[in-house]
């Protein structure tokens, strides 16, 4: 999957926005826009183009063109949000449970807060599919940075043993690109 796309389709529009986001390294990305006249001749082909290997979101009120069969409604974010708040949760336990039992005094991390949804500058297209792209941003990167925290923990860097300070199911060396359980509900539109 390379990442998200954000479409804004609304009944009494001209045109389409269609936002798209990506993540590389460990950086989430606004990568293109576009906006597509409904009357465009090549609007399905165009559309089919930019949702391409990516998960569909939909801005409130869209109407999604025939071809995105796959498309979530921007309340799938909300079990995104609730997952990254359970783990960040599990990561200052883990991290609370280590300090007594070492008898060490370990400075928990101060995560991300997570985001909330911003309003539209205005009630267009391009306004509304920002406003929800810059949300799918900061969730995908609150999600991240959780991880950049969880991942510097796996390992003693003195010793070199395994697991350290996080339990065993935290304890991967891997950034995860999304919460286990999430992004098997995340089904990229296909080409």
């Amino acid at each position: 999957m390379h990442g998200f796309a954000i479409v804004d389709r609304q009944p009494v529009a001209d045109a389409s926005a269609i936002w798209q986001t990506t993540r590389t390294e460990n950086l989430v990305r606004h990568t293109n826009a576009v906006i597509i006249e409904h009357n465009d001749p090549e609007y399905d082909v165009q559309v089919r183009s930019l949702t391409a290997n990516r998960c569909v979101v939909l801005t409130q009120g869209t109407e999604p063109p025939p071809k995105l069969a796959h498309a979530q409604h921007i309340e799938y974010l909300d079990d995104f949000i609730d997952r990254i708040t359970a783990h960040q949760g599990r990561i200052l336990e883990a991290i609370a449970d280590y300090s007594p039992r070492e008898k060490t005094k370990l400075i928990s991390p101060r995560f991300t807060p997570v985001p909330v949804l911003a309003a539209p500058e205005a009630d267009e297209p391009r306004c509304r599919a920002l406003a929800v792209d810059n949300y799918v941003c900061a969730v995908w990167t609150t999600w991240l940075s959780a991880e950049e925290q969880r991942v510097r923990r796996p390992v003693s860097p003195k010793t070199g043993k395994s697991p350290w300070i996080m339990t065993p199911d935290l304890n991967s060396r891997t950034i995860a690109e999304f919460p286990a359980g999430f992004a098997e509900g995340m089904n990229p539109n296909p080409r």
